[in-house]
């Protein structure tokens, strides 16, 4: 039979996407995959205890329940408070039946937002994919443990090593100080209740990618979840907020590229050229050699839009932004959004003048960026 249930029109939007996303086309999945989220919610009791469960295996391996899986829980409109629209998916009787029955023993005023959440619920992963996500984390580690439980016996045998990570992580609440993380890895991975500064440096670096957890942006000696690191530094990008030192290779060349990208979305030219000096001492805060800051920026310059010059003293990289979001779209747009939401960026500022009116044609953009007045800064050789 036909749903019939007046439903906010951001939530079907969402979900309709979502189907069409999935499968190519609305018919028969609108119908099939709602009744689905139907039957998750009638049985959300049990799937609850399920996910209990899971959740105890998850914290047995050393991680946090949150890691990955959790998301706010999605949040719908009373129809009548915006735009809504007539559902008529067709759903089994049966399933809509105890569908109605049950949002009113809930006490949920309204069917039609119930379905909304649900719908959310859908677009973001939907009630079994999360249970799945979970499922698939454990069942990673228990396989990593498995293929290696021959190696028990070694005092050096990755179990071990393992072992030890899962009692560390275990050990760490949600936030905790440095001096803390550097305490466990004493207790747990060190001699005599002491490691060397190369095993806390290794166990240290494994634990907080495990946990997923950064310094906080302010108070750089305490280690908090990285979307909570976020919210103190609102529009950087992690790779840009994290210290230098705890980022690998492939996140500094990334994070030269969003620095440069930044200062050159500043310019009314869109061009920037920024010297290996500025690369070492302001986007990596003198934390790299001289030798690896060059070696990095011919890294970030192995895209179209982005050339090291050599020729000159110090060396430096000279950024097209037109050029590079045309060849790069998905990094140009993250340094749009770096530029507009950050309130500053890595490099110092040299102009005044904000390129201000960013269309997402970048051809549109540049092609009145390109006739603009000048800025007075200097380009350098081009």
């Amino acid at each position: 039979m036909q749903l019939s249930l007046r439903v906010p029109e951001d939530d079907v939007a969402a979900y309709e996407e979502t189907i069409i996303e999935k499968y190519g086309q609305k018919r028969p999945y609108t119908g099939t995959e709602l009744e689905r989220e139907l039957r998750a919610y009638l049985e959300m009791d049990g799937l609850a205890d399920i996910e209990s469960d899971i959740d105890r295996l998850i914290r047995a391996a050393g991680r946090r329940p949150s890691d990955g899986f959790e998301k706010e829980k999605p949040i719908s409109r009373d129809p009548n408070d915006g735009p809504t629209r007539i559902v008529n998916y067709r759903v089994n009787e049966e399933t809509r039946d105890a569908f109605m029955a049950r949002v009113e023993k809930d006490g949920m005023t309204s069917a039609g937002r119930m379905i909304g959440v649900l719908m959310r619920t859908y677009a973001d992963g939907g009630t079994v994919g999360r249970i799945r996500e979970r499922l698939d984390r454990v069942l990673d580690d228990a396989e990593s443990l498995l293929s290696s439980i021959d190696e028990s016996d070694s005092d050096e045998g990755l179990t071990k090593n393992q072992l030890k990570i899962r009692r560390i992580c275990q050990r760490m609440g949600e936030e905790f100080t440095d001096d803390e993380l550097v305490e466990a890895i004493d207790d747990i991975a060190g001699r005599h209740d002491h490691a060397s500064e190369p095993t806390r440096q290794k166990y240290r670096e494994i634990v907080v990618d495990r946990l997923d957890v950064e310094p906080h942006p302010n108070v750089p000696y305490i280690w908090i979840p990285a979307e909570k690191a976020a919210e103190f530094a609102p529009g950087v990008p992690r790779e840009c907020r994290k210290p230098p030192e705890s980022l690998d290779r492939t996140e500094k060349v990334r994070r030269i590229k969003l620095a440069t990208g930044r200062r050159a979305g500043e310019r009314s030219s869109g061009r920037v050229r920024v010297t290996s000096t500025e690369v070492r001492e302001e986007i990596f805060d003198n934390e790299v050699s001289k030798s690896t800051t060059l070696d990095l920026m011919r890294s970030a310059s192995n895209v179209i839009g982005v050339d090291l010059d050599k020729s000159t003293s110090p060396a430096a990289l000279k950024l097209n932004l037109k050029v590079l979001g045309e060849s790069e779209p998905e990094l140009f747009s993250d340094i749009i959004a770096y530029r507009d939401e950050a309130d500053s960026g890595l490099l110092s500022s040299t102009t005044g003048t904000t390129v201000t009116d960013y269309m997402p044609s970048v051809d549109a953009q540049f092609h009145n960026m390109e006739n603009a007045a000048s800025d007075g800064g200097e380009d350098g050789p081009w």
